[in-house]
């Protein structure tokens, strides 16, 4: 779908692009079109090095490029243990109790080795998927339009 509106990034695209972020690669907004560009980080990973090269240097020497947050600063975990925190106390279907129980069970999934394995069976487990991705959804939205503020980009909510 269309990104931008009226010259303004709309913020429920931006927020998926940083949903598809992943590991070793590095996504550039261009403010004046709207258009996201994927780069792997090194020379290496693309088809033509010489082209990653033009690239990156198109890239450093503009003003209107804006690296967008990878993976390790969005941080699924923090998303996942603010789900929890909310699931104990925000979940309205289901007894107060039976919601403590579900935060409670969310936050033991997340420690130790398997975490996101843990979190999302417990997710399946309680039926609470659809829930989770759709908090997780406005929490980049949210952060989209931080980013957004952050940068001095103009976004709509559509």
């Amino acid at each position: 779908s269309e990104i931008m509106s009226a010259n303004k990034i709309k913020l429920s695209v931006l927020a998926d692009a940083f949903e598809e972020a992943f590991d070793a690669w590095e996504q550039y907004l261009n403010k004046d079109t709207g258009t996201i560009s994927a780069v792997p980080e090194s020379k290496g990973m693309y088809d033509d090095p010489d082209e990653w090269e033009e690239i990156i240097a198109m890239i450093e020497e503009s003003e209107q490029f804006v690296r967008m947050p990878n993976q390790y600063e969005i941080n699924e975990y923090r998303i996942m243990e603010e789900f929890a925190d909310f699931a104990g106390s925000g979940l309205k279907y289901v007894s107060d109790e039976r919601a403590r129980e579900i935060g409670q069970k969310l936050f033991e999934a997340l420690h130790g080795r398997g975490a996101f394995r843990r979190f999302k069976s417990a997710l399946s487990y309680y039926d609470i998927a659809d829930e989770y991705f759709a908090y997780r959804h406005i929490y980049y939205v949210e952060l989209a339009k931080e980013w957004c503020q952050d940068h001095d980009i103009g976004f709509v909510r559509e």
